[in-house]
């Protein structure tokens, strides 16, 4: 991609972009797509360590950008004012929320197509979007209540069928978000908390002290199956319940199309990343009158 760029640019950024080509080069071909613990994978890893992400270009491998555009909500779920918070996994940066809104009566919602860009690699598991209230007061107290995942293919399906066309309907679905559990939705405050010792040796350091006392402690991992076999298995009981006609005397639990969902209409694309321009860093623009400039 040196030969695309003009002769005009900087030499510190030329001679990042052979770091990043000779990275690539040795690397990417054996073990690009190898996951690292906290890292995503190799070619994340080089994208942000030797600045891949400033001077590759999207369609030679580079990164892109994932563009969500929030065109409607509406459900039974829908309460208040609310917020659209969206993020990938493996994250490697904070989440996108969108504008405050506000729902009055049973309308369907107008979120007018308000876009939430992120970094996409290619090697996402999935996408999150999440509907949280607005507290008011602190985001560290606003709770998700619903959230939607959709998986990596069908993020790339999606934005293939949006490529190229102005009409909103091509890359856009209409999907039902799924409600979360309180314990799932306090997950979501970890992030404001500082932590003073690492979840992954704090770990290791319970674990030691049950094994000397002849306890199990369950890792993380293991927490985290027990908890999606609970979700699944309580699925199945719930799916049955509605079709033995018993589903009203089910409480607490989520059926998928009933009452209490919220239906979120989006639309996906995968978009090169754009630059403001060559030099445009150089342009003299016009200071802004209301500041006082000290010389």
């Amino acid at each position: 991609w040196l030969k695309q760029r003009p002769l005009a640019s900087p030499a510190g950024r030329a001679s990042k972009c052979l770091a990043c080509a000779a990275a690539m080069d040795a690397l990417i071909p054996h073990f690009g797509w190898l996951p690292l613990p906290g890292l995503g994978s190799v070619h994340r890893l080089i994208s942000h360590t030797c600045g891949a992400m400033d001077c590759m270009p999207g369609n030679l491998g580079g990164p892109k950008v994932l563009r969500i555009s929030l065109v409607s909500a509406s459900g039974d779920g829908l309460r208040g004012r609310f917020y659209f918070e969206a993020f990938v996994q493996p994250a490697t940066c904070h989440p996108k929320n969108s504008r405050i809104h506000h729902r009055r009566g049973h309308e369907t919602v107008d979120l007018g197509c308000e876009a939430l860009d992120l970094d996409w690699f290619g090697d996402e598991h999935e996408v999150i979007v999440q509907l949280v209230e607005f507290g008011g007061s602190k985001q560290s107290r606003d709770v998700p209540v619903c959230e939607l995942r959709i998986p990596r293919a069908v993020v790339e399906r999606y934005s293939d069928e949006a490529s190229g066309h102005l009409d909103i309907r091509f890359g856009a679905r209409h999907f039902l978000m799924a409600p979360l559990e309180k314990q799932e939705a306090l997950q979501r405050k970890r992030r404001f908390q500082d932590v003073l010792l690492p979840s992954s040796i704090a770990t290791m350091l319970f674990a030691k002290l049950g094994e000397e006392q002849g306890l199990h402690v369950p890792s993380n991992d293991e927490l985290e199956a027990l908890k999606a076999e609970n979700s699944r298995l309580r699925a199945e009981h719930s799916s049955l319940l509605v079709q033995s006609g018993r589903g009203e005397a089910l409480t607490g639990l989520a059926v998928p199309g009933s009452s209490k969902g919220v239906q979120l209409t989006l639309r996906i694309e995968l978009l090169t990343r754009r630059e403001a321009g060559h030099g445009a860093a150089d342009i003299p623009f016009r200071q802004a009158s209301f500041q006082e400039i000290v010389p």
